[in-house]
């Protein structure tokens, strides 16, 4: 970024010319990251107020993209440094910004409103997501998302459009259309529902595999909780962002989990009624409610029922017969490979039982955690046996249409017994001790 602070005016004409002169390789559009993204298709004039494409658009070419690149990368290197006059060398005379909802301004009024953001920030870090770029062989346009952060606080997120057109022999910035991000994410009826799609979307702004971090925070702001897990031994590790539906309500969430090192969302999660699936079905809904919008009583990883799709899956968290979740994420292979979730432990205590008997590391695999437990406490104490075979089932039950079968772990010490509990799909393992 800071690099591209020191192309000069000649370097500046040489790319502006590449645009301006189109190019007839037809390329796709490319992205800051230097990948390639989907084209943008020709829009027709939109009304005052907002970037309007004009009828000769097409997807920009390798070198467009070059071009309209290096100006963005200066633009976000000018704003990190705070350098008021390197912003200004990039915006032409005709240059007109929109803030948001409020009037549009011209080049004197916006660079007042520069300074003042300026102002109000000590170290911003300035980023911009994935962009699509576009041109029509006189101008480009580039449609992406932007964060500020200032000491790893979020101080502005938002999408962010930018018109650029020759202008004094190089390439300028005439246009920038601001929308600020959306309100938080929250559990009040009064904020707009989110779809969390078949097809990987979340909402109207985020999608599976291909949103990025600052995608995210442009759509939802800073989150309530950070987490990294560190790479293992293949090098991949992930990031979590964790919005919370109130910052007194820890149990209404959703949770981003992003992949690193190549930073794209893998996986969603959420206990707030404000996502409900494309079939409608959302947290607080009866499971039999949530069974007749999905079509299937099939159960997925959660309890409820799930949607798939080649490469998808929409599962619905259920407990006690109620929606308590959602969760998108990626198929593995053929289908889902549920994870064991743990479910704490508990404690047994009555006539004959010591207080240290209990059943320990509950896990439960394609279910809930309220039913797990509930199956883990139907448990019985095994028989004294003074020479116990580790290979034999120790004691089996059923609870709950689970078929339930121990066995020894080891016959020193505090006798453990560990169980494995089957009800279909259904999975919930166990230690016990008595």
């Amino acid at each position: 970024m800071v690099a591209a602070l020191a192309i000069g005016v000649i370097g500046s004409v040489a790319l502006a010319y590449a645009l301006v002169q189109g190019d007839s390789s037809g390329g796709p559009i490319h992205n800051t990251n230097g990948g390639s993204v989907t084209p943008v298709p020709a829009s027709p004039a939109a009304g005052t107020g907002s970037l309007a494409k004009s009828k000769t658009v097409r997807p920009a070419s390798a070198s467009q993209a070059t071009v309209v690149r290096s100006v963005l990368d200066r633009y976000a290197a000018a704003y990190r440094s705070k350098d008021l006059a390197q912003l200004a060398a990039l915006l032409a005379p005709s240059f007109r910004r929109r803030p948001g909802t409020s009037p549009i301004e011209d080049r004197i009024q916006a660079l007042a409103g520069y300074r003042q953001q300026l102002s109000g920030v000590h170290s911003p870090d300035y980023h911009l997501g994935q962009t699509k770029i576009s041109a029509d062989g006189r101008a480009a346009w580039a449609d992406t998302t932007y964060s500020v952060t200032d000491r790893s606080r979020l101080s502005s997120a938002g999408s962010i459009a930018f018109h650029l057109a020759p202008s004094r022999g190089t390439l300028l910035i005439d246009r920038i259309d601001v929308t600020p991000t959306q309100p938080r994410l929250s559990s009040s009826a009064s904020i707009p529902s989110l779809t969390v799609a078949d097809d990987g979307r979340i909402g109207d702004r985020i999608q599976l595999h291909a949103s990025t971090t600052t995608d995210i925070l442009a759509a939802f702001g800073q989150p309530d909780r950070e987490r990294s897990t560190p790479p293992d031994s293949s090098g991949r590790g992930s990031d979590t962002l964790e919005y919370r539906c109130s910052p007194q309500d820890a149990s209404c969430k959703s949770t981003f989990w992003i992949s690193s090192p190549v930073d794209r969302l893998s996986d969603f999660e959420t206990s707030s009624p404000q996502f409900a699936t494309q079939n409608g079905t959302r947290v607080g809904m009866s499971l039999p409610e949530a069974e007749r919008r999905e079509g299937t009583s099939a159960f997925g990883c959660f309890g409820g029922p799930l949607r798939q799709t080649p490469g998808l899956v929409v599962s619905v968290e259920a407990t006690h017969g109620s929606v308590t979740g959602l969760l998108l994420q990626a198929k593995n292979g053929s289908g889902v490979t549920c994870p064991l979730r743990p479910c704490g432990s508990v404690a047994f205590s009555g006539p004959g039982q010591h207080t240290s008997f209990g059943a320990f590391n509950i896990q439960v695999q394609a279910g809930d955690c309220a039913t797990a437990r509930l199956v883990a406490g139907a448990s019985e104490p095994a028989a004294y046996d003074p020479n116990p075979d580790p290979r034999r089932p120790v004691l089996g039950y059923s609870k709950l249409g689970f078929v339930c079968v121990g066995h020894l772990d080891s016959p020193q010490g505090l006798a453990t017994n560990n169980y494995r509990c089957v009800h279909g799909a259904t999975v919930v393992t166990f230690a016990r001790t008595s």
